[in-house]
């Protein structure tokens, strides 16, 4: 069964970049044999992907007798949250996503934005910033996917949607591997990934052409890869985990907090090592992460700009100038709500009013005489996508925050003057728990995700609420350290995912599974 699973997993990745390398030569170099090849690629990288996805449990339920619980918890998860999601994926299903206006023909958000610049990429259409429809202000893997989506699955909302569903999904059991990797217990890990495929926001943005939620997938795979020590060949987890953030920074350009968070938790994990000649290497090996990160991204703008913007960017320089710029020109009051209430990172942690992306409205009449309404109606949402996080969840972090500042504090703060100085080691200074270190990556994860919104926003920059996606694990995280404490009663824990779930069905974004009369009850 392991050479059967490697062979899938290779064929796969053959398949993959078979596919990806036809879709790229179309769309530069047009031609009808290209196209069909590459439709037959797609259609089988399908297929085998499928094949992989299926067999993987299997594999592992019977080669791994003692993670059997872990692979059923994790397989339940991932087809629950799967199923969700193709439940609502062609909904909206109205046709093209090409108009300049928000929510209009099926887009969800900015959907607007990115569906037009993947069909531009498929067209091989040459990019600047005066250029409609090529969202230069990012990078462009992300809508790059979106388009390997369209080709494989055509241009609807299906192909728009389907690898942001499946990047979103598969993060559950990333963050699952990392913090049973991390924690070493089995409740922390099966509650963190919980409390993600719960979340609010991340499964809107899962749901939809956007671009936040590859990032975190990349940016997991880079955690997970560190975590695990993967090796291969002659490429050490530095390597891996390097050439994973690049790719999570080619999705997103703030994927750089992320590459920031795990150098960070690198060095903090390994501060008890006090003489400064062990720490060399450590501090090596953080820059080597970094510099590989850093190359993997230049490879990949370079590669995009020489394809389909050398007029505009011949250098990737260029382009990343743009980027910034472009960034630091979003000034003003970003979303607001109300009586012109803004939306602020302090909101993000506190309160706001939650954010509709795409919503429309059904409306019931109680008594109609000859298709005309003679009495009461009511009125509710027909399809609502919200963004908005999971508010148990984000609440959490005014418990299990402060308790990460104490242990960071009693770790890595100032040395008590002691028997230290006569060449004995401070007792408090011991190595960390799995439970510890967990809190550690937590608390270095959310702070790289949402204090640099803060600084932007005192400076007057634009903060969108979606911005704090990236900090979602951390939150999930945190939340789960809390929930696993011997000082938590078993019963906050059920109740406590029990109102995560009622949040979470509160927003989901379509209920056409129910009554007519609870639909309108419910109002959302």
């Amino acid at each position: 069964m392991r050479s059967t699973l490697r062979a899938l997993l290779a064929a796969d990745l053959v398949e993959l970049g078979v596919f990806l390398s036809l879709v790229v030569i179309h769309s530069v170099y047009p031609c009808g044999l290209v196209q069909e090849s590459a439709d037959l690629a797609g259609i089988l990288l399908g297929l085998t992907t499928a094949v992989t996805i299926s067999f993987a449990p299997i594999y592992g339920y019977f080669a791994y007798p003692l993670l059997r619980k872990p692979i059923l918890f994790m397989a339940i998860l991932v087809a629950a949250t799967l199923t969700a999601h193709m439940y609502i994926i062609n909904n909206p299903a109205l046709p093209g996503c090409r108009d300049t206006t928000k929510n209009v023909n099926g887009c969800i958000m900015d959907e607007v934005y990115y569906v037009p610049t993947a069909e531009n990429m498929l067209n091989g259409t040459q990019c600047g910033p005066t250029v409609p429809n090529c969202n230069m202000e990012h990078p462009f893997l992300s809508k790059a996917l979106i388009a390997a989506g369209i080709a494989a699955f055509g241009d609807n909302t299906f192909g728009w949607r389907i690898l942001n569903v499946l990047m979103g999904t598969f993060s559950l059991p990333l963050l699952f591997a990392l913090v049973l990797r991390v924690s070493k217990k089995r409740k922390f890990a099966y509650i963190a990934s919980s409390l993600l495929a719960l979340d609010v926001m991340f499964f809107t943005q899962s749901s939809a052409a956007l671009i936040d939620i590859p990032s975190v997938f990349f940016g997991l795979l880079a955690f997970v890869a560190y975590a695990y020590e993967l090796k291969v060949w002659l490429f050490d987890r530095y390597v891996i985990s390097g050439l994973f953030m690049g790719l999570a920074i080619l999705c997103k350009e703030t994927g750089v907090f992320l590459a920031l968070a795990l150098a960070t938790y690198h060095l903090l994990t390994h501060r008890e090592i006090e003489q400064r000649s062990e720490m060399r290497p450590v501090i090596f090996s953080a820059i080597k992460f970094l510099c590989v990160t850093a190359v993997v991204f230049a490879l990949g703008m370079q590669a995009y700009d020489a394809l389909f913007a050398s007029r505009a960017f011949p250098v990737f320089t260029d382009q990343l100038r743009y980027v910034l710029s472009y960034g630091s020109s979003l000034i003003g009051p970003g979303w607001t709500y109300g009586n012109n209430i803004q939306i602020t990172p302090f909101s993000w942690i506190t309160y706001y009013q939650p954010v509709v992306y795409y919503g429309t409205s059904v409306t019931v009449c109680t008594n109609s005489v000859n298709g005309v309404c003679q009495g009461g109606s009511y009125v509710f949402p027909g399809v609502a996508y919200y963004g908005v996080t999971n508010l148990i969840e984000t609440w959490t972090t005014y418990i299990w925050f402060p308790l990460a500042l104490l242990l960071a504090w009693k770790t890595y703060g100032p040395v008590r003057r002691g028997l230290e100085r006569f060449g004995f080691r401070d007792p408090a200074r011991g190595a960390l728990s799995g439970d510890q270190k967990t809190l550690i990556l937590a608390l270095v994860w959310f702070l790289w995700g949402y204090l640099p919104y803060v600084i932007m926003f005192a400076v007057g920059r634009v903060t969108y609420p979606f911005y704090f996606i990236p900090a979602v694990p951390a939150v999930a995280i945190g939340a789960s350290y809390f929930l696993t404490r011997n000082w938590v009663p078993r019963y906050t824990t059920v109740l406590y995912i029990a109102g995560t779930l009622a949040l979470f069905f509160l927003f989901f974004p379509s209920k056409a599974f129910l009554p007519d009369w609870l639909r309108a009850l419910i109002g959302k």
